[in-house]
C-alpha cells in the first residue's frame, strides 16, 4: 500500500529515525514531536537555498514519459505528478515528475530554473505557480505545466520586505501593510532576480512605497509605476490621540 502522506517520508528522512528513539523515552515524546517538523523544515530549506546559491538556481528534474490513457490517480498514489512540457516550435510532451523532489523547491518562494534531459537533449524550463493545480483540501500538487525558457521570460517574482521592525513609522505605533507579495517581471534568464528586496526602514507614518521606488536593473516590472506595494497605516487609537492633542492645543 502507498504511504498515507506521500511527501513526508522522503522530504523528512531524519524524522523517521528519531521516532524509534522517542518511543523508548515516554516523558520526552510529546515535547520533541511539537518542534521536530518545524525544525526539520527550516534546516532543509536552508540547505536547499545554499545548494541553489552554488548552482545559480539551476535544478535538474527527473522525468519519465507518461503514456496516453495512463491512470492519473494511480500516479498520484505513487507520489508522482503528471506534467506537460510546452515549447515554441516543439511538440508537447506528457511527462511524470516526482512530487517530493518538486515540492521542496516550489515551497522556497524563489524563481528557479529547471532542466531535464529528453533523448539526450537538455531542455530548460520554468514552472509558474499560477499554472500549478493543487488539491483544495490537502494542497498537494495535481498537475504542473513546464514552459520552455526563451530569450526573454515573464515570471512572478516574490517581494521580500526588510527592516520592518526598524521602520520609523512602526516604532511610532504604525502597522505595516503589505499590498503586494509578488510582481510580474520581464527579463532575460541571466538577469532574472530570484527575489526583489524592498527596504522599509525609512518609511514614516502614513507613507507608502510604489513600483517606481524599486530599483530596476536589467529587468522591467510589468506594473504601473504608481501602484503601491507597501504602506504604514496609522491605527485608530493613534489617530484619536492625535485629535485629542489638537483639540487641547486649539
Amino acid at each position: 500500500m502507498p504511504p498515507l502522506h506521500p511527501i513526508l517520508p522522503s522530504f523528512y528522512p531524519p524524522l523517521q529515525k528519531k521516532r524509534k528513539r522517542r518511543r523508548r523515552k515516554k516523558g520526552e515524546e510529546r515535547i520533541n514531536r511539537k518542534f521536530s517538523i518545524s525544525q526539520m523544515s527550516a534546516i532543509s530549506k536552508r540547505r536547499i537555498k545554499e545548494k541553489l546559491n552554488k548552482e545559480i538556481r539551476q535544478v535538474q528534474l527527473k522525468v519519465e514519459e507518461r503514456k496516453k490513457g495512463s491512470s492519473l490517480k494511480k500516479l498520484r498514489r505513487e507520489a508522482k505528478v503528471p506534467a506537460v512540457f510546452y515549447g515554441k516550435g516543439e511538440k508537447n510532451l506528457n511527462l511524470t515528475l516526482y512530487m517530493a523532489e518538486l515540492e521542496k523547491y516550489l515551497n522556497l518562494g524563489e524563481v528557479i530554473f529547471y532542466y531535464f534531459y529528453w533523448k539526450k537533449e537538455k531542455k530548460w524550463v520554468i514552472i509558474k505557480e499560477k499554472e500549478c493545480q493543487r488539491d483544495s483540501v490537502n494542497d498537494l500538487l495535481l498537475h504542473v505545466d513546464l514552459f520552455k525558457i526563451g530569450s526573454t521570460i515573464t515570471v512572478d517574482v516574490p517581494l521580500v520586505y526588510e527592516g520592518d521592525r526598524e521602520a520609523k513609522g512602526i516604532i511610532m505605533g504604525g502597522v505595516l501593510q503589505r499590498l503586494k507579495e509578488k510582481v510580474t517581471v520581464k527579463s532575460t534568464p541571466k538577469n532574472m532576480p530570484a527575489r526583489i528586496i524592498v527596504d522599509v526602514r525609512k518609511m514614516k507614518l502614513g507613507q507608502s512605497l510604489r513600483i517606481r521606488d524599486i530599483k530596476q536593473s536589467n529587468y522591467s516590472i510589468q506594473h504601473a509605476t504608481m501602484l503601491p506595494i507597501v504602506s504604514i497605516i496609522i491605527p485608530r487609537a493613534l489617530r484619536s490621540q492625535e485629535n485629542k492633542k489638537e483639540e487641547k492645543t486649539a
